[in-house]
């Protein structure tokens, strides 16, 4: 028996490759041929699977519940260290301050991604069960965070306390 060799074979068999890496050696010819292989408009999909989108969702509640957290254990147990109460206050509210467009940034990163993924799955949403429910629940939580987040923000502002 003899072993063939790559330049044995036909070059059409070598042009494109599974997607797994090299063809097995071992099928027959026509089940090469039927192997899935990675095309220019496969390619062209890539761009189109909202990696943007899901990565500004995900970074934005990353920052947003990242940052919120920090903030809460690091910024406030740090100010309470502080010797005079007046001075607590300040460092805290100077640092939050500091904190809030970065905040509002992730936010709206996160409502925004949010938004375009909604958007490009909507066929998803209105025929695959359980999808519409799983939204309808993280559209709550978000909106719950939301509140939490702006009711936070006013019992921080100086104004609001007067």
């Amino acid at each position: 028996m003899t072993t063939r060799h790559r330049r044995d074979r036909p070059a059409d068999i070598w042009r494109t490759w599974p997607r797994g890496g090299e063809p097995n050696r071992h099928a027959d010819r026509a089940s090469r041929r039927s192997t899935k292989t990675t095309t220019a408009q496969e390619v062209v999909g890539i761009a189109q699977d909202n990696t943007l989108a899901r990565s500004l969702h995900d970074l934005g509640l990353a920052t947003w519940f990242g940052g919120s957290l920090m903030g809460v254990v690091g910024l406030n147990g740090a100010a309470a260290v502080v010797d005079q109460p007046a001075q607590r206050l300040r460092v805290a509210n100077d640092g939050w301050a500091r904190w809030t467009p970065v905040n509002l940034a992730g936010i709206a990163a996160h409502l925004a991604g949010g938004a375009v993924l909604l958007t490009g799955n909507k066929g998803r949403l209105a025929t695959q069960r359980g999808v519409a429910s799983a939204t309808v629940a993280k559209a709550v939580v978000t909106g719950l965070a939301l509140a939490a987040t702006a009711y936070s923000r006013a019992l921080r502002d100086p104004r609001a306390v007067s």
